[in-house]
């Protein structure tokens, strides 16, 4: 991607379940990807315990390659995330 350009992922999450997308919080001040902003947008009414959807927004704010692992969990639980989401990306200037 180039420089300043936004990348927009959106995940399937169902808070309610107890597990949430973590990881993208881990990116360094040094990393060339910065998270802007992270938005949860809920199901339709009356979709009782339904999946929503978490968008991501992310700028790329320096040259250089990102490896973006997000794991879903249960804050606080131990073992294995019930699902991940790996992305690379290469940021030219």
């Amino acid at each position: 991607m180039a420089l300043h350009q936004r990348l927009v992922l959106r995940l399937p999450e169902a808070p309610t379940s107890g597990y949430r997308w973590r990881g993208a919080e881990a990116l360094g001040a040094e990393a060339a990807l910065r998270l802007r902003s992270s938005n949860y947008a809920p199901p339709s009414p009356g979709a009782v315990g339904g999946q929503g959807v978490l968008c991501l927004v992310f700028e790329a704010r320096a040259s250089g390659r990102v490896d973006l692992h997000l794991r879903q969990v249960r804050a606080g639980a131990t073992g294995a995330p019930a699902a991940q989401f790996t992305l690379t990306v290469q940021v030219s200037a």
